[in-house]
This record gives structure tokens, C-alpha cells and sequence, in this order.
């Protein structure tokens, strides 16, 4: 390694304003115009220069432009590097932050109640009702016996 500063994939990512997956396969399309450290063998840990994170940076404005991968590997081999410096490009701006999302819950808990309650009402005429048709089937069952008595005989 030479003593040039080495850059983490998390930082190459912040800088130019992707996320660390777009960074590897950026790394994985053109290698060819990168440091043999930022796309080592498998179980590897990428390790960036400045130039590295340039030739990113261009690969990925090449790319959200729409311009083909042939085309863009043509453009990195013709351009020309300087060397890099050991300070850390800076990323262009601060990622925009999320508004915090709040959700008012207190009329989706009334409705919860109410049909909670609404349930609690319907189980017990449920209840009452399955208690009716049991006395029904009872007196009906006791009517058939006493017909089938007096049929027969036995009263």
C-alpha cells in the first residue's frame, strides 16, 4: 500500500451522494479504472484513494445522465487523473432530512373501542340466542316424546 490516505466504501458513499450498494457496483462495472485496493478479492475489504472516489463520482454522473455503460468505460480510460491529495472530498451537500412522521391514534383507538364493545355485544345475544334454541330443541324433543306416548299407548 502506498501512503496515500484510504478511504471506507460508507465514506466514498456519503461523498458522492449514493448508497454503499450503487459504490460496489459502481466498483464492479469499472474496476479497470480503479485502485486494485478498492475492488479486492472476495472476503476483501475495500479500500478507496481520492482518485478512486473521482472516477466513482464521474462513473455515477455519467450513469443518472443515461449514457451506456460502453460508452462510459471509453470516457474514464480518456480522462486524465491528477494525483490525488490526502485530504477527504468533502461531500456536496447534507442529506436531506425526513420530516418525523406523527400520527394521531386517539380516534383510531375510539373506533377500536367501539367495535371492540360492538363485538362484546353481538357475542352475548349470540349468547342468549344459542340459550333460546337450546330450550326450543329441549320442548320440541320433550313434545315428540309425549306424542310418540300417546301413539303407542303408554299415557
Amino acid at each position: 500500500m502506498d501512503d496515500r490516505t484510504r478511504y471506507q466504501t460508507s465514506h466514498v458513499a456519503d461523498t458522492i451522494g449514493v448508497s454503499v450498494s450503487t459504490v460496489r457496483r459502481l466498483c464492479g462495472r469499472y474496476a479497470a479504472h480503479l485502485s486494485a485496493d478498492a475492488t479486492p478479492p472476495a472476503g476483501g475489504r475495500r479500500q478507496f484513494t481520492a482518485d478512486d472516489i473521482e472516477v466513482l463520482r464521474q462513473a455515477n454522473r455519467l450513469t443518472l445522465a443515461g449514457m451506456e455503460e460502453g460508452e462510459i468505460d471509453r470516457r474514464l480510460a480518456q480522462s486524465v487523473t491528477l494525483p490525488a491529495t490526502t485530504e477527504p472530498p468533502q461531500p456536496t451537500t447534507a442529506p436531506p432530512q425526513l420530516p418525523r412522521l406523527q400520527i394521531d391514534t386517539t380516534g383510531l383507538q375510539s373506533q377500536v373501542q367501539r367495535l371492540v364493545e360492538s363485538q362484546d355485544r353481538q357475542t352475548a345475544a349470540m349468547d342468549r340466542l344459542a340459550a333460546a334454541l337450546v330450550w326450543f330443541a329441549g320442548a320440541l324433543v320433550l313434545l315428540v316424546l309425549v306424542t310418540v306416548a300417546v301413539a303407542v299407548g303408554w299415557i
